[in-house]
């Protein structure tokens, strides 16, 4: 804004552009040089108080740390902080459950999957970010490489035969000595849950239940649909956000839909107006995905080993 003001101007004399222009430069280095000064010490330095001023109350201060991603690094807490939901460090909040050393750790993917290939990303940049931070290990079953098994099976699996809703692995608990070594503290195991297109997910297994009564429930079929078995023609045809009459199979339709609202089961979410039957789709998709990976027997036979668990959404 400041150099439109100098443009637009008709300065009078080609010196008192060249002091805007001065004016501007030592703003913005001041501006900059206060951004960059270090916080949280303690004790804190002279300049602290004037400092944590100006992150309050100069917005180009405040927007000047967040482009060059300058941190508060201390015991004293920042001036300004800013919370979110977490998804900017890492999606799933496992960090905090694998610092706690859980057994078993069930995570429900319901974020947004653009793409197939996207499936694992997510999963692997926090198990990364697990050994990094708390020195833990991640194995496959059998003692395979977790990330070249979860790309063969999980992420890329054969043609023809489905893509699995869920993944296994293990965990290893390392602890620090105090000469600097690391020993074993336990072990674990975590499982993914995500959504998948019917056309692109394992097809139902043998002796799978595909009504709500099979599972013992009493579900009213026009509102929740005949079962957890979806097709490709009802997940399809949800085009579009804002009421029922926006669904349709309409080929041109779903196209504009689908690159405007993505599709199921990666429906943006910008949209925040969820049909009875889009809603529907994804309750019968979820239940399927952890009828599929067992998610119940899961959870159930480490709980009554005494054992804790932990749900992730």
């Amino acid at each position: 804004m400041f150099i439109a003001v100098i443009a637009l101007v008709n300065w009078d004399t080609e010196i008192e552009e060249f002091y805007a222009v001065v004016v501007f430069v030592v703003y913005s280095i001041g501006f900059l040089g206060i951004a960059v000064m270090p916080t949280g010490r303690d004790p804190a330095p002279c300049y602290d108080r004037f400092v944590r001023w100006c992150h309050v109350h100069l917005y180009q201060v405040r927007f000047l740390r967040e482009v060059f991603k300058v941190n508060n690094v201390g015991p004293n807490p920042p001036a300004i902080l800013s919370l979110s939901d977490g998804g900017r460090l890492e999606k799933y909040g496992l960090l905090y459950l694998l610092k706690k050393r859980l057994k078993r750790i069930l995570i429900v993917d319901g974020s947004l999957i653009a793409q197939e290939a996207n499936y694992s990303k997510s999963i692997l940049k926090s198990m990364d970010q697990a050994r990094e931070l708390l020195h833990c290990e991640f194995v496959g079953f059998d003692g395979r490489d977790v990330k070249e098994q979860m790309r063969k099976e999980y992420v890329e699996a054969p043609k023809g035969s489905g893509k699995p809703r869920y993944f296994r692995f293990l965990v290893q608990y390392f602890k620090e000595e105090e000469d600097g070594t690391y020993s074993m503290d336990g072990t674990g195991e975590v499982m993914i849950i995500a959504p998948r297109h019917p056309d692109k997910g394992v097809p139902p297994r043998d002796g799978m239940g595909t009504t709500w009564a099979d599972y013992g429930g009493d579900l009213d079929t026009k509102e929740w649909g005949p079962g957890p078995v979806l097709s490709a023609e009802e997940v399809d045809r949800l085009t579009f956000c804002c009421c029922e009459c926006c669904h349709t199979s309409v080929g041109c339709v779903s196209k504009i839909s689908e690159k405007l609202c993505m599709g199921f089961p990666s429906t943006s979410t910008i949209n925040q107006f969820f049909t009875p039957s889009l809603f529907t789709a994804y309750h019968r998709e979820g239940y399927r995905a952890c009828v599929e990976s067992n998610a119940e027997e899961f959870l159930y036979v480490h709980a009554q080993a005494g054992g804790q668990a932990n749900n992730i959404v």
